[in-house]
């Protein structure tokens, strides 16, 4: 983690700084033209991504899809969840092969793979901070924002720190997540933690998790009204940092989704 994130009370800023951390390493592999200190930055990077997703995927999507309402904020979800799903299939590739590489070849092609996976997850993490980040930073208020944090934070201790490509990412996460975390922290600490994988498997049945029934804010891409004293159809130009957060968020419904740089092919 980075160290100044402690101090950070702000669920997206946070996740900003997670962003941050990740590009870092990879900024560190391509410097580095050591194979053995490429494999440890692989490593690290492993590690850190599949925190990361866990807790994107246990407290983050799900709100998207609860404060975006509509079609939009699904596919949204949606998306990074698949998102993820094709990362942890690369990133238990590079993990069964991080420490076996036996000669030139191997490592060329290795390399290679790497190479792909870094391109691929600075999308996702690009895509985040353009599409998901600005739509929950106007839909939650600072105190959701706070707790929001919190949830992050306290996940980071549970995650699993190795990919489980076959575990569930949506239903049931909150409840199997912390078991796999706990595995695998088994088998960092036995010296273990690569080659060698504890996956659960798929769930046989669904668990709903449960969902508050209390009124939030929320976001519609279907049908026009106002936000704060703003109609939404002058939004276009009113930049979304000069809006004063209310003291209870009203539900939003926006006409036009080219107020919050949603790109034309989602």
């Amino acid at each position: 983690m980075v160290e100044s994130s402690l101090s950070i009370t702000d669920g997206i800023e946070w996740l900003k700084q997670e962003h941050q951390l990740i590009r870092q390493l990879f900024d560190s592999w391509h410097n580095s033209h050591i194979q053995h200190e490429r494999n440890a930055i692989v490593e690290k990077f492993i590690s850190e991504i599949c925190i990361h997703a866990s807790i994107e995927e246990r407290y983050v999507y799900p709100l998207i899809e609860e404060k975006v309402r509509g079609r939009y904020g699904k596919l949204l979800s949606d998306r990074n969840y698949l998102d993820d799903q094709l990362n942890k299939e690369m990133l238990q590739f590079l993990m069964d092969n991080v420490n076996e590489l036996k000669n030139d070849n191997e490592r060329n092609m290795f390399n290679k793979v790497v190479e792909k996976f870094i391109t691929i997850e600075t999308d996702h993490l690009k895509q985040e901070e353009d599409d998901v980040f600005p739509l929950l930073k106007l839909a939650l208020t600072s105190q959701e924002l706070k707790e929001m944090c919190d949830n992050l934070k306290n996940g980071r201790t549970s995650a699993p720190t190795h990919p489980h490509p076959m575990s569930p990412m949506k239903f049931g996460s909150k409840i199997l997540h912390p078991i796999a975390g706990a595995f695998d922290k088994i088998m960092d600490n036995m010296g273990m933690g690569l080659n060698q994988h504890l996956d659960l498997p798929p769930l046989t049945e669904t668990i709903e998790e449960s969902v508050s029934t209390q009124a939030k804010p929320l976001l519609e891409f279907d049908t026009p009204t106002t936000i704060g004293n703003v109609e939404s159809k002058q939004m276009t130009d009113v930049p979304l940092t000069t809006l004063q957060e209310p003291k209870q968020k009203q539900p939003i419904y926006v006409e036009n989704e080219s107020i919050f740089d949603t790109p034309s092919n989602l």
